[in-house]
């Protein structure tokens, strides 16, 4: 996904893996990586458990694809929403095959977008700025 995010104009790529061999995986996708559709060129992975992850205070695009368990989606969500009472910002968060959908519906700082049976699409409520509308202003992170 950090390589198809690549094709955008993101400011910045970050992917996190707890897994060491993912991690080491993802960094080796990265490093061969050419390709002549690439706009971002600064992509990474970050080897750490997500529910320890600080989120750039800046607009985001967050990417989910049924990445880890409640318990950790719920601590995930937490620090997303302490992060934007504290730098409010514009978010959207794409979960695919959204099964803990239902956590994010419980948030208030959260704003069902779109939604289809195999995703669902949330924007930040209450933002700052509209900067996601410009694709050069977030990072993806996924």
């Amino acid at each position: 996904m950090l390589l198809i995010a690549a094709e955008r104009p993101f400011r910045e790529i970050q992917g996190i893996e707890f897994a060491a061999e993912l991690h080491r995986e993802a960094e080796a996708n990265i490093n061969r990586y050419r390709s002549s559709k690439q706009r971002c060129k600064r992509i990474r992975s970050l080897a750490l458990n997500a529910a320890d992850y600080a989120f750039p205070r800046a607009d985001l695009v967050i990417y989910l694809f049924n990445s880890f368990g409640r318990a950790v989606m719920e601590q995930v969500l937490d620090r997303l929403e302490k992060s934007l009472e504290e730098d409010p910002r514009e978010v959207i968060l794409a979960m695919l095959f959204p099964e803990l959908a239902f956590l994010v519906d419980a948030r208030t700082r959260f704003c069902l977008y779109k939604q289809t049976r195999r995703y669902r699409i949330y924007r930040s409520s209450g933002n700052a700025s509209s900067a996601v509308s410009d694709p050069s202003a977030p990072r993806a992170i996924g």
